[in-house]
């Protein structure tokens, strides 16, 4: 799901260089994680973080509307 408040959507289309690491299995550690990389990583980790927030703050705010209605 894509936060619409982000200036830029999560580019999904990456496609893996000649060095970069391809085929990988679940478990395997991975040696060398290029700058590019980490920064998709670390956009996605931002993304689900204020997901999580959003929909805490939507719950709070029902769960609130459900105690002045009862």
């Amino acid at each position: 799901m894509f936060i619409s408040n982000l200036q830029e959507p999560l580019d999904l289309s990456f496609s893996p260089g000649p060095t970069d690491p391809v085929h990988i299995k679940k478990g395997e550690l991975i040696a060398e994680i290029d700058e590019n990389t980490i920064a998709k990583l670390d956009l996605i980790y931002k993304q689900a973080f204020e997901e999580t927030r959003l929909a805490e703050e939507k719950l709070k705010g029902l769960q609130d509307c459900g105690t002045r209605t009862s």
